[in-house]
């Protein structure tokens, strides 16, 4: 029997292994007394203890550290979410044991008994957790496993289970990338328009524009395709927004979305809409801009829904589809904020997945939990990790694209990449969001961290050459100035074997307060179709700076 809990409820866990080290890896859970119980629970070694991460149907997580006390990892964890199966009941002071021991004659697999204690002791049955670590099983370059191993060490601080994270068999990504608003937010309609179970779409700006005219118009077509259907049952859009209560453009975002939404009018019988607001005061916004369909199509760009995506001040921005598993994982990203919001996770999907056919695209989904206090400067976290790991492992060259770069520990990886003799080679956005990047604890303009940058390398002549910075431009003649039509992408490639693509800039916020998801992607054809397609180009045009006088 499966039940939920209101409120949160801390439980004591025994994690009993006599002669065996502290566990490392994934492991199912299938079956709890009979109950139809199944999903993945992480277990993290570490020096003196051990993480443990548990999350069930999408449902519930328990997670918390557990301490090595003769034998045993002893430890209080918390559920968040509402507790599942066994863990399920009111918060009585109930605790909760849990002995594993390996079963004879397998490497892999552990029988795992949870014992509950209420007035009296109740055994509830044995679940078989099966050691499943999907990361061990598919096998990586060095430079991605180094990526992988590191945002797996940061999961507790990402939004992605670490089952979840790294997948490969059956998914694709398109090969050329979208390129600015109008045709990033045609690639996000085509996805909606063929929807049969779910569309979920968070971003951190929503205002009247023609891209949320654009996703208006999809979400009808998708309501006439439904009635021509004779559906029985209709697709289930939800929307996550940020809101912020302090910077006026950025406060009224979720009015404007539910005023679009009455304004398509909409028949529930083939479409339902639910939206909620991810709020905050200044800092740890919803910076994540991603579209997921059925769990199955997913579409991540840096573009929000406004008026910067189509129209005469349209930024430079990119957008990527991918199918498959990782979509899966996209969606899993989206009910940890959506149970945030509302207590409550997703429902199962009743949409099979596709078919995992051919060898498919290696994906690792980054991401960083939203953290509006604004003295922390925390980058352990899969997103930031991703970007370091990057960084260390690159041997010949690294291709950026960011509207911002003021974090110090990206600036700490540049000047070792260079100083190390790898090429680094930078497309900057001039003048962008001066505004921002001067409030407090925001690492100040462009201009301000390419001087920074230069005081550290001008003792280094060759890793100076080595850092070539230019200016974005249009013409090839003089640099964007400003807002209007500048660059807002954010990409990153290394080596012509792994790119970054997704949601964060370099910046201060990106990397310490704000929600951002990345999809760290390994295919040495797709990666030199993108920087064919877009950095090259893009870079070619682009204006050196003379980082003297930058």
């Amino acid at each position: 029997m499966v039940r939920s809990l209101t409120s949160s409820l801390a439980l004591v866990l025994v994690l009993s292994l006599p002669a065996l080290a502290a566990p490392g890896g994934e492991y199912r859970v299938q079956g709890h007394d009979g109950a139809q119980v199944e999903g993945w629970v992480a277990i993290e070694a570490r020096p003196g203890g051990i993480y443990v991460d548990r999350k069930v149907a999408g449902r519930s997580r328990l997670r918390g550290w557990l301490q090595e006390r003769n034998g045993s990892w002893k430890g209080t964890l918390t559920t968040s979410g509402g507790a599942v199966g066994a863990l399920a009941g009111p918060a009585d002071g109930r605790s909760l044991e849990l002995t594993v021991t390996r079963r004879q004659g397998s490497d892999r697999d552990l029988d795992a008994e949870w014992v509950e204690r209420a007035p009296r002791r109740i055994s509830i049955g044995v679940s078989r957790w099966r050691l499943r670590s999907r990361t061990s099983t598919i096998e990586s370059a060095p430079l991605m496993q180094s990526i992988v191993r590191n945002a797996l060490r940061t999961v507790r601080n990402g939004n992605v289970p670490s089952a979840l994270m790294l997948t490969e068999a059956g998914n694709r990504v398109e090969p050329r990338l979208k390129v600015e608003g109008p045709e990033i937010f045609a690639g996000a309609a085509a996805l909606i328009v063929a929807a049969e179970e779910e569309v979920l779409i968070q971003t951190f700006h929503w205002a009247p524009s023609e891209a949320a005219d654009t996703i208006m118009a999809a979400l009808k077509a998708l309501e006439a395709r439904r009635r021509a259907a004779n559906a029985t049952t209709p697709v289930r859009v939800r929307f996550v927004v940020d809101r912020n209560r302090l910077l006026k453009a950025l406060r009224y975002t979720l009015r404007d979305l539910e005023a679009n939404i009455r304004a398509t009018r909409l028949d529930p019988r083939y479409v339902t809409t639910q939206v909620a607001s991810s709020t905050h005061w200044l800092y740890g916004a919803l910076h994540s801009k991603v579209f997921v369909v059925d769990g199955r199509h997913a579409l991540i760009t840096g573009s929000n829904v406004n008026e910067w995506a189509q129209g005469p001040q349209t930024w430079y921005e990119l957008g990527l589809v991918v199918h498959g598993p990782v979509a899966a994982s996209l969606r899993a990203e989206f009910d940890d904020l959506w149970a945030q919001k509302y207590g409550s996770s997703l429902a199962p999907l009743q949409t099979a997945p596709l078919p995992a056919t051919g060898p498919g695209v290696k994906v690792l989904v980054t991401s960083r939990k939203s953290n509006g206090n604004v003295f922390q400067d925390n980058d352990e976290n899969p997103a930031s990790q991703g970007y370091f790991s990057l960084l260390r492992g690159a041997q010949r060259h690294v291709r950026i694209m960011t509207p911002h770069l003021n974090d110090d520990g990206v600036r700490r990886e540049l000047i070792a990449c260079v100083k190390r003799g790898v090429t680094v080679q930078v497309v900057l956005s001039k003048g962008f969001g001066l505004t921002r990047m001067k409030l407090p604890f925001q690492g100040g303009s462009n201009t301000k961290n390419l001087g920074r940058l230069y005081r550290r390398l001008k003792q280094h002549p060759a890793a100076l050459a080595r850092f070539q910075v230019r200016w974005f431009s249009r013409d090839g003649q003089t640099p964007v100035d400003g807002e209007a039509r500048n660059s807002h992408a954010k990409y990153m490639t290394c080596d012509d074997s792994v790119a970054i693509i997704g949601n964060s800039n370099l910046d201060e916020q990106s990397f310490n307060h704000s929600r951002e998801v990345n999809l760290v992607i390994e295919d040495a054809a797709l990666i030199r179709g993108f920087d064919r397609q877009v950095f090259l180009p893009v870079f070619k045009r682009a204006i050196p700076v003379d980082l003297r006088n930058p």
